[in-house]
């Protein structure tokens, strides 16, 4: 599935909140973790590498490499870094410092998702530093759409490996006057996907939600199952679609208990 782990980095305690659920990720998939600092050309890169091997000593999960990044664009050296390593996942926090911590909840995490090609694994600021040994279940965020739809096979991949049960999730706003006939419509589509995920040997369950905020139901949702991860996709057809990467995908991320999975349709 994945060989590696890859942490950005930048000397703050926020970046470093990602390590606790890249080291459980890690052990989950039989990986290492490699640790990176996205630097800005002419800083002091010694301090830079006993920076890492520091952070690579406290951690009890086996290391790689750990490589400093020069480059004045965070995102870039970020997703050029991991273009490197094709068995590698990455993992980051949505928030630090400077450079790396740039309005991660903005720019840069937008770009690095979109650049990267491939799935993400975004820490937010609510994510409990507890993380269970075992991932129970996921909670895979639909609207119907082909993007979105792209999402099922994804997250079976990782339920049969990690043998996770998956919730399939719709949102439908709760002022639609057609909101009936459409739950219907809905939840004869989750339906369907979830009972071919069961002849998979997969265990799914299905629930369409009624809200007028889109991210704040998805929300509500993982933690009152609880799910150990969230899956989303960054752009699909409506609620999810409509501005994903600035409004529900990223609102889902900084307000989630549970890391969230952000996967752009392209990337497979």
């Amino acid at each position: 599935m994945y060989k590696t782990i890859l942490v950005p980095l930048d000397q703050s305690q926020q970046a470093e909140s990602a390590l606790v659920i890249a080291a459980s990720f890690a052990r989950l998939l039989n990986a290492s973790i490699d640790l990176i600092v996205a630097s800005s050309v002419g800083l002091d890169t010694e301090e830079h590498e006993q920076y890492l091997q520091k952070v690579a000593g406290n951690l009890d999960v086996p290391i790689g490499k750990l490589e400093v990044c020069a480059g004045n664009d965070p995102a870039t050296t970020i997703v050029d870094a991991l273009s490197a390593r094709p068995d590698a996942l990455l993992c980051m926090s949505t928030h630090g410092r400077s450079g790396l911590s740039q309005a991660l909840l903005g720019s840069v995490a937008e770009a690095v998702i979109i650049k990267a090609g491939m799935p993400v694994l975004m820490v937010g600021p609510e994510v409990s530093d507890h993380v269970t040994a075992s991932l129970e279940a996921m909670q895979v965020c639909l609207d119907g759409s082909e993007s979105a739809a792209q999402l099922i096979p994804f997250a079976s991949d990782w339920a049969k490996k990690l043998s996770a049960r998956l919730w399939l999730v719709e949102v439908q706003p709760v002022d639609n006057k057609a909101v009936e006939n459409l739950d219907i419509v809905e939840s004869g589509y989750l339906a369907l996907a979830g009972e071919r995920l069961r002849k998979e040997g997969i265990g799914a369950e299905w629930e369409v939600l009624h809200d007028t905020h889109v991210a704040n139901a998805l929300v509500r949702f993982h933690e009152q199952q609880p799910v150990s991860l969230i899956v989303i996709a960054t752009h699909g057809r409506t609620g999810i679609s409509r501005m994903a990467l600035g409004s529900v995908a990223m609102q889902v991320a900084r307000h989630a208990k549970s890391p969230v999975l952000m996967y752009h349709p392209q990337a497979h």
